[in-house]
């Protein structure tokens, strides 16, 4: 654990992650191509999550231009929470999960213990910042002129 903890700290590139969207078609991080990533581990079980993804739907869908992507992984084990949530939030964003729950692969190369779990990326998927409230976040993405 000490040692994936060294991998995913601020300055670091993030690990590769490759998991399969709700269609079933597998997403690169390294894929996105986007100024910044926001990535985003959580899960429909989480209060604090669900709290939070209506914020982050706001000002992802407030950037004029669109200089950040968001793609957010559910740990969810259930497709169908997973996917309802999806629709009824509208969260049109990037949206993967393999349904493993805490015991998937992305999970376990993150270190994901709770969520939600929040990574602030840069083009080159350097770790810039790990907000952990939604007030850091929204902080993080000022420090970088991504909101005002």
């Amino acid at each position: 654990k000490l040692e994936t903890f060294q991998k995913i700290a601020v300055g670091k590139t993030a690990p590769e992650l490759e998991v399969n969207d709700t269609k079933g078609k597998p997403v690169r991080l390294a894929a996105i191509s986007s100024e910044f990533t926001l990535l985003i581990f959580w899960s429909t079980n989480c209060p604090h999550c669900v709290s939070m993804m209506p914020r982050v739907r706001e000002l992802y869908a407030g950037q004029s231009p669109k200089r950040f992507e968001v793609m957010a992984v559910s740990i969810d084990t259930s497709r169908t929470s997973w996917t309802n949530y999806l629709k009824e939030e509208k969260l049109n964003w990037i949206n993967v999960s393999d349904m493993k729950g805490y015991y998937g692969k992305s999970a376990e190369d993150y270190n994901i213990y709770a969520t939600p779990t929040v990574f602030l990326l840069d083009r080159e998927k350097k770790i810039l910042s790990k907000p952990i409230t939604l007030m850091e976040l929204e902080q993080a993405l000022r420090d970088h002129g991504l909101i005002r």
